[in-house]
């Protein structure tokens, strides 16, 4: 298993990302996003994600994949929201001790690498977006380029922990 992660510097296009990811056959059990709670929970962007929706470009996006999803606080960044599959299983168990201690410990848990940790924490401390999906060996460049044509100004593509440890 693959993970395939792209930085957004808006919401706009982070939701446009999830959306076309969604038409490829991506749900929200491949999709995860994390980002501080102003950027993801304004009012503004959720209003005009709707009126997107109603003028036929599709619902689902960062408006679906964010349903229900419940804000935390990591410490550095302040209070974020975090949704699917990869939060949730970084943030059970040991997981919950890397956020509480910063969100250095836990990218370094998803990408082996601390100068891209650092580089995704500096990003979500500046209000960006992180896209996050996991896909199979075939479809990383796919999702890599998704990512990029709507705007990710960084894209990263990493094995699993899991997938890392059986290889």
């Amino acid at each position: 298993m693959h993970v395939v992660s792209g930085l957004f510097e808006t919401f706009q296009e982070a939701d446009q990302a999830v959306a076309a990811l969604n038409a490829i056959g991506y749900g929200t059990s491949n999709i995860s996003v994390l980002g501080q709670a102003e950027a993801l929970t304004s009012e503004h962007h959720h209003s005009e994600a709707a009126e997107d929706a109603g003028k036929g470009a599709g619902i689902g996006g960062l408006i679906g994949l964010l349903a229900g999803a419940a804000p935390f606080v990591i410490p550095g960044i302040g209070p974020v929201i975090g949704a699917g599959t990869l939060i949730a299983g970084a943030l059970s168990g040991a997981g919950v001790g890397a956020a509480a201690g910063g969100i250095i410990g836990l990218f370094k848990k998803w990408f082996g690498a601390e100068d891209e940790a650092v580089k995704v924490q500096t990003a979500l401390e500046h209000g960006d977006i992180l896209v996050a999906v996991t896909t199979g060996r075939t479809g990383r460049e796919v999702v890599a380029q998704t990512l990029r044509d709507y705007g990710a100004y960084e894209v990263y593509q990493h094995q699993t922990a899991r997938a890392r440890a059986t290889a």
